[in-house]
């Protein structure tokens, strides 16, 4: 698959998305150069490979034979000795120390990883450019990060930054790999494997909690309650920055508890309230999505490339709905559809009802099937938090 930024209209950003999305929190410069993304460049910077625009992105020097290794560039941000490994998948593997996580993704080699074709700079830097612009939707005092605050939202991970590291895995690292697989029997490729001149990406974000396949619903009030944190998040990003998540399963939708009661958004000046129900939910995963950066912009990965994706088996839900996206684009992946968040609220509304198990009346159960089915008629999240399944779960006033 190909990720890229592709240019758009002047005009139209000004129509359609008038709020620049913004990136990592480097005050004293441009956000425009914390990107990376500036739409004139210098000549020296023109020629910029994939792997210097990736290091420019990530704040880091431009030579590329100087980079740290993974004990350097994780331990500025924990003790090794405290890390453990929390999950895999195909793109890597995941560690965790204290309320930090750590996507550490192989690129650019030569060797097959977990049986796939290892990323180049060029496709990850998509990635990286919508994780740090979402982490900024959590606004700033007095609103002056890129986006103001007009459009406000905890919904997305925290990056507290991401990196590009050479060399061996790390060794404590390495051990905890092997203990993890003791334990579960990763299916992944040992990481000690990894050759001397290895690049790695490693995005640092904060804990989520658990996932929402491994997550204990206890009630049909939290299930409300996290469905609709999830389309006032995605209704926020929609208008701020003409976001689509794109790959919204249960594994990219982490739920944590200890909440404060109330969860607040703000969207197009609009102050938003509602009963959080002791539950707070963080959308993870950008690999698929798609925004527009504030350089004018468009950040997406072309899941035209990979026909795999749209191949699950019928009647499964998730399979379906990579299909249903793909006919709501014309499988044109570029351009902004919104309704393929709708579609993913389908998804999770589908979720509720089928996989997960909690106390749930027969009316209960049969206001979420409703709300399952109409969820597939709305163009956009903007819209479908005003369906009369979340009536009276959210209020809004004048922002502060």
């Amino acid at each position: 698959m190909r990720a890229h930024f592709a240019e758009v209209d002047e005009f139209e950003l000004a129509e359609e998305s008038p709020l620049p999305p913004g990136a990592r929190r480097q005050d004293d410069c441009p956000f425009e150069q914390q990107l990376g993304l500036e739409e004139a460049p210098a000549p020296e910077e023109a020629t910029l490979t994939p792997l210097q625009q990736l290091l420019k992105l990530c704040g880091q020097e431009l030579i590329t034979d100087k980079l740290p290794s993974m004990t350097d560039l994780l331990g500025q941000h924990v003790d090794l000795t405290q890390i453990r490994k929390i999950g895999e998948g195909t793109f890597g593997e995941a560690f965790k120390a204290g309320k930090v996580v750590f996507k550490i993704v192989p690129m650019e080699g030569s060797r097959l990883v977990n049986g796939e074709v290892q990323k180049l700079s060029a496709e990850i830097l998509a990635e990286v450019a919508i994780s740090l612009t979402l982490s900024e939707l959590r606004g700033k005092p007095g609103g002056s990060g890129p986006f103001g605050n007009s459009n406000i939202t905890s919904g997305f991970v925290e990056t507290y930054g991401v990196g590009i590291c050479r060399g061996a895995y790390a060794e404590a690292l390495c051990r905890e790999w092997h203990a993890w697989d003791a334990r579960n029997e990763s299916e992944n490729d040992p990481v000690d494997d990894f050759p001397g001149d290895q690049l790695y990406v490693v995005f640092v974000v904060a804990d989520g909690g658990a996932d929402l396949e491994h997550f204990e619903v206890r009630s049909f009030k939290e299930a409300k309650s996290i469905l609709l944190q999830v389309a006032l998040t995605l209704a926020v990003a929609e208008e701020a920055c003409q976001f689509e998540h794109r790959d919204l399963h249960w594994g990219n939708l982490l739920i944590q508890r200890g909440a404060t009661g109330t969860a607040h958004f703000r969207l197009r000046d609009t102050s938003i309230e509602m009963a959080d129900a002791g539950v707070a939910v963080t959308l993870i995963d950008f690999t698929l999505s798609r925004l527009n950066t504030v350089t004018g912009e468009v950040a997406f990965l072309d899941l035209s490339a990979d026909p795999e994706l749209f191949q699950g088996p019928k009647g499964d839900c998730q399979a379906e709905t990579y299909r249903r996206m793909k006919k709501a684009t014309k499988d044109h992946w570029e351009a902004h559809r919104p309704e393929t968040n709708t579609l993913w609220m389908h998804y999770l509304a589908d979720t509720m009802l089928t996989l997960k198990k909690f106390p749930c009346s027969s009316a209960d159960k049969r206001e979420l099937r409703n709300f399952r089915k109409r969820a597939l008629t709305y163009g956009s999240c903007g819209e479908l938090v005003w369906d009369e399944f979340f009536s009276g779960s959210w209020l809004a006033g004048a922002a502060s």
